[in-house]
């Protein structure tokens, strides 16, 4: 493949604590836990991807933007990665690379090296239908998700870094019409141990599980049969405790079988009732040594709390327009959205 530097600017600035924090909000609610928020970075953009690494939160979004804030000493730095102004959803850190995908056809693939600050554009999908929700990575490299192609088939890459190799899956199944992936907060794809776990939404929502390169598909008990409806996020706390939760992004208040739950690695799943259900979800993460109990629930007019694995639940923040969620350790939350970055410190 025929390697393309690109040349990017950046804006590097240390602000003192009391400029970059817009506001300070401490919640103590009855659940033993309070939540001290601050935000600590506010831009024209839309974030729907976070990485951590050695004390720097990176973000990806809109109008090619990619940057990170240090969670240290508060230390930012920006910069975009091509004049096309495209969007980015998904990134995922590889040793001493970030990578990036861009959403729509064309789709670019770009690795960016953070000791020397260059961008390089590894592949390029001009496929029509290619729309890409979600990337992760592996052992051996990077695994990126798009919605399927024109004949309804998985369109999944594979992508080796030590020899610089893109295969996309060959062993594939099929979509059902108007079933796709959420491109909500690169939480739709998903490895744990051995198995590869993928949610789909739309007209159907299932599970998608490839374990030694065979494909087991299962339906889901959640909200779905429109194309704004069904699972958007899925998390899991082992290799068999995991929660899954979506709705309807049109109609973030109902909360009719938004919310599943397995104990048994996603062979089973059943629908968790609750009158606290928070509505509409676009993130789920279980809180870190919290025994699968305790999970953070994002949505784009809440940010929600759970101490008993999603059966009951406390909104800890109303803010509005907030995508995606990590927990950078038991005690410290980032979460970011709308044209902001949001720490929560938990004690």
């Amino acid at each position: 493949m025929e390697a393309v530097f690109l040349c990017i600017h950046f804006a590097k600035f240390v602000c003192m604590k009391t400029l970059y924090i817009i506001a300070i909000l401490s919640i103590q609610i009855g659940i033993g836990q309070t939540f001290i928020s601050s935000t600590i970075l506010t831009d024209s953009i839309s974030i729907r991807a976070i990485e951590y690494k050695n004390g720097q939160l990176w973000y990806v979004g809109t109008q090619s933007k990619i940057g990170y804030v240090s969670l240290k000493n508060n230390e930012k730095q920006s910069l975009q990665i091509s004049s096309n102004y495209e969007q980015f959803r998904s990134i995922a850190l590889y040793k001493s690379k970030l990578y990036a995908i861009s959403i729509s056809s064309p789709c670019n693939f770009y690795a960016i090296d953070l000791k020397s600050n260059k961008a390089k554009l590894i592949f390029t999908d001009s496929l029509k239908t290619a729309f890409y929700d979600a990337l992760i990575s592996t052992k051996k490299g990077l695994l990126g998700l798009s919605d399927p192609d024109e004949n309804l088939q998985l369109r999944l890459f594979n992508y080796n870094p030590k020899k610089n190799l893109l295969e996309f899956e060959k062993n594939t199944f099929t979509y059902l019409p108007e079933e796709a992936h959420f491109a909500a907060s690169n939480s739709n794809m998903k490895l744990v141990g051995n198995k590869l776990y993928l949610i789909s939404g739309g007209k159907a929502s299932r599970l998608f599980i490839q374990e030694k390169k065979e494909w087991k598909v299962n339906s889901l008990p959640i909200i779905q049969g429109k194309s704004t409806q069904g699972a958007y996020t899925m998390d899991f706390y082992n290799k068999k405790t995991g929660m899954i939760a979506g709705g309807d992004y049109t109609k973030p208040n109902e909360r009719d079988n938004n919310l599943i739950h397995t104990k048994d690695g996603g062979k089973t799943w059943e629908v968790i009732k609750t009158s606290s259900n928070p509505g509409y979800i676009t993130c789920v993460q279980y809180r870190p040594n919290g025994k699968g109990k305790e999970v953070i629930a994002v949505g784009d007019h809440h940010i929600s709390y759970s101490k008993d694995g999603g059966l009951s639940w406390e909104k800890i923040s109303e803010e509005k327009g907030m995508y995606i969620a990590k927990w950078i350790n038991r005690n410290l939350l980032v979460v970011a959205g709308k044209n902001k970055i949001i720490r929560i410190n938990v004690k």
